[in-house]
């Protein structure tokens, strides 16, 4: 597909529409899980929209200096494990009454709305174009980082405010037949929810029962915590520069989370001899440890997974 913009359209630096600001500052471990709204990590990364109905919360005093956002703002986050996840973009479209921004991502607000709509804007950071910029921009070896002035850099092609209004109703209207299909496939995600703890805690075909530490279960069976069943072993850590981008003999493939989230072209390669520890195959378990996708599981791959990662390996007993 070819990404060159029509000529018509205005190149301008996004500094020169508008300037940065930070997220929550100077705040400890006991100030959160109450008091004012603020945006999350997550709810920017995983939106191009932000979510109204997803917000934690944390303590701010009536005199304290910070940054509330407001419509028509805009986030990105500042790290990731990789650089085709840093600087993950979303656009806040809604007017908030008090709302915050966490201290892990920064805002730009707009002078105006005399060259970018936020509308417009909320699936051009999201776009191939502006994707390919930040990860450019991405610096770092075991975990990434994105700079607010060099993002300031980025220079957009802009459409005519007239069309930049048509692309986002259009592209809007897809997005609602997107919510409906998701709609459908949970529903039917559902369904299977309610199957699995109807199996997975009565089983198939019991007609005696007993009261165990997890509630009433089928009285062949036994129960007990997690650690009785399966061992859990962590990953391994491997710096940028010890990783390679092509497959040769006496090298492993290198699996990070990303790997098992997306459909990623950004395959890693490491000596064999570096990955001793942390190899899975096709039918390990493998969870996530941190980071957005914390306790996402995977499996279906071989290699040796990234320490922010640890395999699941059940015993005789499961």
């Amino acid at each position: 597909m070819n990404n060159s913009s029509p000529q018509s359209w205005k190149k301008i630096k996004l500094g020169e529409l508008g300037e940065t600001f930070n997220g929550l500052t100077g705040k400890n471990k006991e100030d959160f899980g109450a008091g004012a709204p603020y945006i999350t990590y997550k709810n920017i990364f995983s939106n191009h929209k932000i979510k109204m109905d997803n917000f934690d919360y944390c303590k701010i005093l009536p005199n304290e200096k910070q940054n509330k956002v407001q419509i028509g703002d805009f986030f990105f986050t500042t790290s990731s494990e990789t650089p085709n996840e840093v600087g993950m973009g979303a656009v806040l479209l809604e007017k908030p009454n008090e709302l915050y921004l966490n201290s892990f991502c920064f805002g730009f607000r707009l002078k105006n709305y005399d060259h970018l709509l936020p509308e417009f804007g909320a699936y051009l950071v999201r776009g191939n174009k502006f994707r390919k910029e930040m990860q450019f921009l991405a610096q770092g070896s075991t975990r990434y980082n994105i700079s607010k002035s060099s993002v300031l850099d980025i220079v957009l092609s802009l459409p005519s405010i007239l069309e930049q209004k048509k692309i986002a109703e259009l592209l809007d209207k897809i997005d609602q037949v997107i919510e409906l299909a998701k709609s459908e496939i949970q529903k039917i995600k559902n369904l299977k929810k309610g199957m699995m703890q109807e199996l997975l805690t009565k089983g198939v075909g019991h007609d005696k029962f007993k009261i165990s530490p997890s509630g009433k279960i089928p009285e062949g069976w036994v129960c007990g915590d997690l650690g009785t069943f399966v061992k859990f072993s962590q990953g391994i850590q491997v710096d940028v520069e010890d990783q390679f981008s092509e497959a040769k003999e006496n090298r492993v493939r290198f699996l990070r989370i990303v790997d098992y989230t997306q459909s990623t072209s950004d395959l890693r390669y490491i000596r064999a001899d570096a990955a001793k520890k942390g190899l899975v195959s096709k039918d390990d378990i493998v969870m996530v440890r941190y980071g957005a996708s914390t306790g996402f599981i995977g499996r279906g791959l071989i290699g040796a997974i990234a320490n922010n990662m640890f395999t699941i390996e059940p015993n005789s007993k499961i």
